[in-house]
């Protein structure tokens, strides 16, 4: 199989197209080496290079960015994919909003962790005239 098509720029091209996925890859130290538009868009930033090669507290509120890099942490150290993991997100008017969040670690040849890949999906705000958001 040709090698360009395990490259993250071929994912990346297509999450560009989808503004409701966050899509993003990370290196073993937890620090952004790709990034969607919708990633660049609920964060704030205007272009790729605003964000590749920082940490998450270098992007987000402490909080928040304690959170996603102890999730980090463990998906590195385990191997274990963290799978639609409900979380608060910031937006670009700073306002929290939900979002599922899935990560999973990345291997090379010899399935040596190097890294990490996720998306994390909007859910939006709820209705609060629907009957079923009092549930």
């Amino acid at each position: 199989m040709d090698k360009t098509l395990n490259h993250p720029n071929v994912a990346e091209a297509l999450f560009d197209a989808l503004p409701y996925i966050a899509f993003f890859v990370k290196d073993i130290s937890g620090r952004y080496s790709h990034v969607n538009r919708g990633f660049l868009s609920r964060c704030g930033f205007d272009h790729k290079s605003d964000v590749v090669g920082k940490l998450p507290r270098e992007i987000f509120p402490k909080k928040l960015a304690d959170s996603y890099q102890e999730q980090d942490q463990q998906v590195l150290e385990t191997g274990i994919a963290l799978c639609d993991h409900l979380e608060l997100h910031i937006y670009p008017n700073r306002k929290l909003g939900w979002c599922l969040t899935h990560k999973m670690p990345l291997r090379d040849a010899d399935q040596n962790i190097i890294g990490l890949c996720g998306t994390s999906r909007d859910l939006g705000l709820p209705d609060q005239q629907n009957p079923v958001y009092q549930r």
